[in-house]
């Protein structure tokens, strides 16, 4: 049976998260896939967000002399940047950190979706504190679902350009970055902007060389678009969508002290 590959588009669900009304980015295939039954939309958060008080990265990353990933991994037959070992894995920030019995939080995202940036700046203190501390095997699934939506390429650009920066140990500081300075839904992120958040992200020097040069190749595209089926064929048609241990969190209810309170549930 020959398969389709769904054309997507951007539903857009609103709800009320506080005192503000939001929207929701959401891929919708036009039929379902072999893999995926369910339409459901994942409502995400509100309008381009505006630069952060907190960061959700650390800005310290430091100069290198070589930051490399797992690249060319056999059997992959793709680049592979730091944190990941397997395409349909995700990109593991602090592995170094997490407690055996740390529940896993994934986020799967797209970086041009203004709502997955107002959701950053409400969560992402919280979830940065429980990454460092351990409390979370702390997992991002970027999605690119909106540049077929906007006719652009800049998610693929922007996460290429994290992707290389977590080699560097720097995703969540490049993440932090685009997230807070994100452009209206429709503009895109520019080469200038793209190439800024690596310094603000503290890349300098030797550790900034080698992120210009995996940037300019685009060294994980082929990631970034096996990210992206990876997150269809699971089910996840929304961003953003936050998961604990494999259980989707409603995040029209989701507040840092419900996360919080999720990742305790689940600890073992």
């Amino acid at each position: 049976m020959t398969s389709r590959t769904p054309r997507r588009t951007t539903a857009v669900t609103t709800l009320v998260l506080g005192a503000a009304l939001l929207t929701g980015c959401a891929t919708m295939p036009s039929a379902p896939s072999a893999a995926s039954t369910s339409a459901t939309k994942a409502p995400a958060t509100g309008s381009a967000g505006t630069s952060s008080a907190s960061p959700i990265g650390s800005a310290a990353a430091t100069a290198s002399s070589s930051p490399t990933g797992t690249r060319g991994t056999t059997g992959h037959g793709m680049a592979l940047p730091k944190g990941v070992t397997d395409p349909a894995a995700g990109l593991v920030v602090n592995a170094g950190t997490a407690a055996a019995s740390a529940p896993t939080l994934e986020v799967y995202e797209d970086f041009q979706c203004p709502s997955c940036a107002t959701v950053h700046a409400s969560l992402g203190p919280t979830i940065k504190e429980l990454a460092a501390a351990g409390k979370v095997r702390l997992v991002f699934h970027p999605m690119v679902f909106l540049d077929d939506k906007i006719g652009n390429d800049a998610s693929k650009r922007v996460t290429n350009a994290a992707a290389c920066a977590a080699d560097a140990g720097a995703y969540l500081a490049y993440h932090h970055a685009a997230m807070s300075n994100q452009s209206s839904e429709g503009k895109g992120f520019s080469a200038e902007q793209i190439q800024q958040f690596a310094r603000d992200a503290g890349l300098s020097g030797a550790a900034l060389t080698t992120w210009q040069a995996c940037e300019a190749a685009g060294t994980y595209r082929a990631y970034v678009l096996a990210s992206e089926q990876t997150a269809l064929a699971s089910g996840v048609n929304g961003t953003p969508t936050f998961k604990v241990n494999g259980r989707e969190l409603e995040l029209n209810t989701l507040t840092p002290e419900s996360l919080s309170k999720a990742v305790t549930d689940a600890t073992q």
